[in-house]
């Protein structure tokens, strides 16, 4: 049975210098230490002095628990900005590593061309293909997050509060909400409530349901204000009196809220020079839902417009990358949420 193809691209920012995030991805054998999908990896032949000619084994297991094992040959370098690989075994093709840097920033981008070669995957294909792309999607996710975490300074320790992992939840949430995939924003907002409010399970899918109820009122360019406040303001409270240690009003913050959707969607476009009031109102939401003062807010108001300003770039049809573009999102959402973490650590 002739291999299923697919084609998988990746884009990851770190900040951290491109020659030490060549040197996490380039030596493959120390992979197991920080990307979780990966449970070994052996030189099966070493390269040559230039590099090329190797063969190395890895061995994969996927967020569906099933293992992979794939070899491969380094079939171009160029430090610190390229290298290529032919794969064999239980998939086959081609992948190409790019890295760029831009200030403290380096762009990783990976593009995979490959075939599974296991019956079981070609026979499943039909029915598991999109299965088999949300579990590479994982494992790529977590190498994103095992290198960020390998290499950027840890933020600041709040319990119950981790900016990678909540800018991944949002971004994701964002994606979801402008496919209008909405079982998707709802099974991922039940993620982001338990996590970040520290509502129990059942609480979560009702805090969910609230929000995703506003977002669905919302979308459409008419749409019923009082709707979205009135869903809004039943998340908060409930949010607040079942969550983790809350103390926020939650008619306020569902206002401050929607007031930052409403500047969001009217400024959509503008220059980054005109986003003033998108960034005080987020400044404000986030000062008023973590009980911190307005300037200890600024930052993460300033980053998470900045946020916006990418998602706006891909909604407008603006982007010249959309790959990049959404591992843009998500950085400025780490940064933005990590600010909020040293305001609350120093609260």
């Amino acid at each position: 049975m002739p291999g299923v193809r697919y084609k998988f691209v990746t884009a990851w920012q770190v900040r951290a210098p491109v020659e030490r995030v060549w040197d996490a991805i380039y030596h493959a054998e120390r992979w197991p230490q920080w990307w979780k999908g990966v449970l070994d990896v052996q030189t099966l032949k070493p390269a040559g002095p230039d590099g090329l000619g190797g063969l190395t084994r890895y061995v994969w297991k996927s967020a569906l628990l099933y293992e992979l094992v794939i070899d491969t040959t380094t079939t171009a370098l160029e430090e610190p900005f390229s290298m290529d690989g032919k794969s064999t075994g239980e998939l086959e093709g081609e992948g190409h590593w790019r890295f760029s840097s831009e200030g403290d920033v380096t762009t990783v981008r990976y593009e995979w061309n490959v075939a599974t070669t296991k019956a079981w995957m070609n026979l499943l294909a039909p029915l598991m293909r999109p299965a088999f792309a949300w579990n590479h999607d994982v494992v790529m996710r977590q190498g994103g997050e095992g290198l960020r975490r390998l290499l950027e300074a840890p933020p600041p320790a709040v319990r119950g509060f981790d900016p990678i992992r909540l800018a991944y939840l949002e971004t994701a949430i964002w994606r979801a909400y402008y496919d209008r995939a909405w079982p998707l924003v709802l099974g991922l907002t039940v993620q982001l409530a338990h996590e970040q409010f520290g509502l129990s399970w059942p609480r979560s899918i009702q805090a969910a349901y609230y929000t995703t109820r506003a977002s669905i009122v919302w979308a459409p360019v008419r749409h019923d204000v009082d709707a979205v406040g009135w869903w809004l303001e039943r998340f908060y409270t409930l949010a607040r009196e079942h969550g983790r240690g809350f103390s926020f009003d939650p008619k306020r913050v569902a206002d401050l809220e929607l007031r930052y959707w409403i500047v969001h969607r009217d400024l959509a476009g503008q220059p980054e020079s005109a986003k003033g009031p998108l960034e005080d109102s987020l400044a404000e939401l986030h000062s008023a839902l973590f009980g911190l003062p307005l300037e200890a807010c600024r930052a993460s108001g300033v980053a998470r417009a900045r946020a916006a300003d990418a998602v706006d770039l891909i909604t407008g049809h603006r982007s010249t990358d959309v790959d990049l573009d959404w591992a843009r999102v998500e950085r400025h959402l780490r940064d933005a949420y990590t600010s909020l973490a040293a305001a609350l650590a120093k609260a």
